[in-house]
């Protein structure tokens, strides 16, 4: 399951083919199973690990469908602590995006050549 939630939120062949409806209603379908799993935990722990992979790799479709799902977690009782770690790794990664737009405008005004950094 969680596998297959990372396939569709993943830059992939099947989120490139299905519309963003679609991809909602495969969501919408995801949360309803995860409603009736048991060891929540276990989905939790491999989600965190795919959904890390997607942010760091900058391979996450739409934002946007990562946040309402981490949202939706909360709303049907996942364990609070996975979906608040979920929801530090958004916060982080929106930091990191304004952190570098930041550093690049630095960079351009001092002249310096080298715009290639990063920070994670």
């Amino acid at each position: 399951l969680a596998i297959y939630c990372d396939q569709l939120l993943r830059k992939s062949a099947v989120s490139k083919r299905l519309s963003s409806e679609e991809i909602d209603e495969k969501l919408n379908n995801i949360i309803l199973v995860l409603k009736y799993v048991q060891n929540k935990d276990i989905f939790m722990r491999f989600h965190k690990l795919h959904m890390s992979r997607r942010l760091i790799l900058e391979t996450t479709s739409d934002h946007e469908k990562e946040e309402n799902l981490v949202r939706r977690f909360r709303e049907i009782g996942m364990p609070a602590d996975y979906v608040n770690k979920l929801s530090r790794m958004l916060q982080d990664i929106e930091i990191n995006k304004d952190t570098n737009i930041s550093i690049k405008r630095a960079i351009c005004q001092s002249n310096i050549n080298d715009s290639t950094a990063s920070i994670i």
